[in-house]
């Protein structure tokens, strides 16, 4: 069954690439396994699904060590809120980072990296929308962060991350997803800099988001059932 939703999924991908004038190797699939049990993890790790989204540190610390004596291990990417506190945590356990809104976090997350030599994949999330319950680093305050970010050697910035208004309007979200593609273009050329990944676009929205440019999407429910 697990395998069966994400297979429909990855279909839907493909047919909106083939829509909307996209190559499918350009958008991956991240199967969020917050909230949901190892096994099925297991699941589609045996059918050859590597990537999954976390929300929570604790949470992805436990399942990685779950899996530390699978000879096939599962790639956890960090899609929910970080503290700092929790940064250290996050670098040995996560392969991205897709939430970093902060200097301070930025900073701390280099610390880290850098006492264990890695360099570590990071998004800039983005609150696209202006609403103060959301996480994530507001437009005016976008290019300095992304300043920042580019003095820590050993950070990488791989792109941009969005979570869309919590609407039904399909208009409202398709000029949020236009304008974190622009912020994109206009970060690139303003840093000259390439900045691949664009995470946008959930269960409810993926196809959407795939017109507007999204190259990671973000799909739990449609894939593991309602959490």
């Amino acid at each position: 069954m697990l395998l069966d939703n994400y297979n429909l999924v990855q279909d839907k991908i493909n047919i909106a690439c083939e829509k909307y004038g996209r190559i499918p190797s350009e958008v991956r699939l991240l199967a969020v396994s917050k909230t949901k049990p190892e096994s099925m993890i297991e699941e589609l790790l045996s059918k050859g699904v590597r990537s999954f989204g976390e929300n929570y540190v604790k949470e992805a610390v436990n399942k990685k060590d779950f899996f530390s004596s699978h000879t096939i291990k599962p790639d956890f990417e960090l899609i929910g809120p970080l503290q700092s506190n929790k940064s250290k945590l996050a670098v040995s356990t996560f392969s991205l980072i897709q939430s970093v809104e902060s200097t301070k976090l930025a900073n701390e997350l280099n610390k880290y990296a850098e006492k264990i030599n890695k360099t570590q994949n990071i998004l800039i999330q983005v609150n696209i929308s202006n609403e103060p319950q959301k996480s994530g680093v507001v437009e005016e305050e976008l290019e300095s962060l992304v300043s920042n970010i580019l003095s820590l050697k050993s950070l990488n910035l791989k792109g941009l991350m969005m979570i869309g208004s919590f609407t039904e309007d399909n208009e409202v979200k398709e000029t949020e997803f236009i304008k974190l593609k622009s912020l994109k273009d206009k970060l690139e050329s303003k840093f000259s800099i390439m900045l691949p990944e664009l995470s946008m676009g959930m269960s409810d929205d993926y196809e959407l988001a795939i017109k507007c440019g999204s190259t990671i999407v973000r799909v739990g429910s449609a894939i593991f059932g309602t959490r």
